[in-house]
């Protein structure tokens, strides 16, 4: 996560209405030259935030995220698809981030209080489960959730502990996991055959991707040329997408699920790719870097070609999520971060 959103080491980075909102003709690249349409970018902030972090969007426009306020606080965020914005405050909790949504409506993320940090998952009723995925004194931090309400995540330990894998069944019923010979994993997506995706150490300190499918086999595996291998989506199909560090940059891939071959890329005149997810339909989505301090937000379509844009008066643009072609996630002005949802 993410983007980028940080949180307990967490990477890939009521009622209140949207401030700030405007709609502009987006300022974009397409390679190949083809005929596009115009796509446009709404912007918004939570009302009386410091910054707004949209984090995950779901086919119907609707997107989950954090906000915080000034004293540090963060709470999480629920954007509906008319533009109204209610908050997300676990009982009882210091901080909440809402991470990751599904097509239901389902939100999951994490809150802390004086004992660690907890998982939760938001019915689209309103109503608050929370959990816990490990043993006693394990950070629990939910990272994605398919469309049938199964969430998984990973659980930190301190003072040198493993970091495990987890997947939560809708009903509520936790497995933890590590690819086979391993004890740090970073699990991020998942798809809605129950493939999970996402990154685990090895004895190094390196990161390598992996893929656990649904009956609970691993694949493991890096693009050509990578130290380190970070893996952020999955699509329905078992496609996994992420970008990796060669020595020098990072670079995006997509390793395609039937015959494992892996299609590495950057957008065209841009340098330090981060790939932060993929919809149902095979589309990426990240940043790259035009300089070393302006990002600028990508879509990649299943033919290669790149979409680049930039949310209006951005300095840096962090597109964090897809769903159904329609991408949101954040941008930085002289103000602070902002959210943006740019529609197809």
């Amino acid at each position: 996560m993410a983007q980028e959103a940080k949180k307990g080491g967490w990477l890939n980075t009521g009622g209140l209405a949207a401030i700030g909102a405007c709609a502009a003709a987006l300022c974009m690249t397409e390679w190949p030259s083809a005929a596009v349409a115009n796509p446009v970018i709404v912007t918004f902030s939570v009302s009386g935030s410091v910054d707004t972090l949209p984090l995950s969007i779901d086919k119907h426009g609707r997107i989950a995220g954090y906000y915080t306020v000034s004293g540090g606080a963060d709470h999480g965020f629920l954007r509906k698809a008319n533009g109204a914005i209610a908050t997300i405050d676990v009982p009882g909790a210091t901080d909440t981030t809402a991470t990751t949504i599904n097509d239901d409506g389902r939100i999951a993320g994490f809150w802390a209080d004086a004992n660690g940090t907890h998982g939760f998952v938001r019915k689209p009723n309103g109503a608050i489960v929370t959990f816990d995925a490990g043993q006693p004194g394990g950070e629990t931090y939910p990272t994605g959730i398919n469309r049938n309400g199964e969430i998984a995540g990973y659980i930190a330990y301190f003072n040198n502990q493993p970091v495990d894998g987890f997947v939560r069944t809708a009903a509520g019923g936790i497995t933890t996991f590590d690819p086979p010979g391993y004890t740090v994993t970073f699990a991020q997506a998942i798809n809605r055959a129950g493939a999970i995706t996402g990154r685990y150490e090895d004895n190094n300190g390196a990161d390598h991707g992996f893929i656990r499918h649904s009956g609970g086999a691993f694949t493991l595996f890096d693009p050509v040329g990578s130290a380190l291998t970070f893996v952020n989506g999955i699509d329905r199909s078992g496609d996994a997408a992420g970008y990796y560090f060669d020595g020098s940059s990072t670079h995006g891939f997509v390793r395609m699920h039937g015959s494992g071959a892996i299609s590495v890329f950057d957008p065209p005149g841009l340098f330090e790719t981060h790939v932060q997810g993929v919809d149902d339909s095979g589309r990426i989505v990240g940043y790259s870097f035009a300089t070393p301090d302006e990002a600028r937000g990508f879509v990649r379509k299943p033919n290669g070609s790149f979409a680049v844009f930039d949310a209006p008066g951005a300095d840096a643009t962090y597109a964090q999520s897809i769903s159904n072609g329609s991408v949101t996630g954040y941008y930085l002005d002289s103000s602070g971060a902002h959210g943006f949802l740019r529609t197809p």
